[in-house]
């Protein structure tokens, strides 16, 4: 049965989207620009440009971003 497979891949893409005004927002807090965050993630800064901005990036570079942001407010 597929449906439990299927389930677990959609929990897991849910936990892991990020939307792009609250990267702004958590970017904005820590006193981050967009170069600084694509330095720590090793990300171009118009690939976080374009996630803020609304457009979907690969499940990798938004989990880099995530935790980036994630050990800069530590």
């Amino acid at each position: 049965d597929q449906a439990p497979q299927e389930e677990q891949s959609m929990i897991r893409e849910q936990r892991t989207r990020l939307r792009g005004p609250d990267v702004r927002l958590a970017r904005m807090a820590l006193d981050m620009t967009q170069e600084e965050l694509a330095r720590r993630t090793g990300l171009c800064r118009t690939t976080i440009s374009r996630l803020e901005n609304g457009l979907k990036l690969r499940e990798r570079h938004e989990q880099a971003i995530y935790e980036a942001l994630m050990e800069a407010g530590r």
